[in-house]
């Protein structure tokens, strides 16, 4: 079974090498006014809600996929993947009517509140069926799903936030390929840590959602390949979007 998820502190040794070199807040401390600004790595992603950095990543180092005009659940358009050495950044096209737009902690879990719903990865860290759980959205692949990460996000006047950020893992004793969701323990310890407020930013794009985050690899136990699942959840708890369309998840060399 998988090691414990693990836990990045820095040091400053002067101003002016902080003026010449330092790095942008990586979210660990999350702000509300929007301007989001890390994390940032070089040749990376800035998450700022702005797109020239995604437009200029050239195909081929991105996994990326589009719906499936045949599939049921619509509400996720474009999925995009950008591997760097420390984060897993996400490019995704959300259906507006389907992200949330308050977010009262007293009402966060009710439905039919209009409140942050989770754009949801299932990982397969060590893309091996002999671990992890199965999810019945993916009948034919072959993954054990190990960690799943929700990013419940929502819209606060037409900009993308972060609510909350949760990671859940397939416990320890449970039975190898039953059902993931069933089976499942919170990591409390990375609550807001593998996806923090900072971290995540978007805005209205042509009619969607376009959402930007990144996903803290240092976190979590992943090995040099794995296998990912998208979902997003809807404010009666269902899955309203998936990605893949075809139910075979993404594959993704890190």
């Amino acid at each position: 079974m998988k090691k414990q998820l693990k836990f990045f502190a820095a040091a400053l040794l002067m101003i002016g090498a902080v003026a010449s070199c330092g790095k942008p807040d990586n979210g660990k401390n999350g702000n509300d006014d929007g301007d989001n600004n890390g994390p940032s790595e070089e040749g990376a992603i800035v998450i700022d809600g702005k797109w020239d950095d995604w437009n200029a990543i050239p195909e081929d180092e991105l996994v990326a996929s589009k719906l499936d005009p045949d599939s049921d659940k619509t509400a996720i358009r474009v999925i995009k993947f950008f591997n760097t050495e420390q984060y897993l950044y996400v490019y995704a096209e959300l259906d507006p009517a389907k992200v949330g737009t308050a977010f009262t902690e007293a009402e966060k879990w009710d439905s039919d509140k209009g409140q942050p719903r989770s754009l949801r990865f299932m990982i397969d860290e060590d893309n091996s069926d002999t671990t992890g759980g199965s999810d019945l959205d993916f009948p034919e692949a072959e993954w054990g799903i190990d960690v799943l990460v929700d990013a419940y996000i929502w819209a606060d006047a037409g900009n993308i936030k972060l609510g909350w950020s949760e990671c859940w893992n397939f416990k320890q004793d449970a039975e190898v390929g039953f059902p993931f969701i069933g089976l499942i323990e919170q990591n409390t310890a990375l609550d807001n840590m593998v996806v923090t407020p900072n971290n995540v930013a978007g805005n209205m794009v042509k009619g969607f959602y376009a959402v930007e985050l990144a996903i803290d690899k240092t976190l979590l136990d992943l090995e040099k390949t794995i296998k990912v699942g998208v979902f997003l959840v809807d404010d009666a708890w269902a899955y309203a979007g998936m990605m893949p369309s075809d139910g075979i998840p993404f594959t993704l060399n890190l």
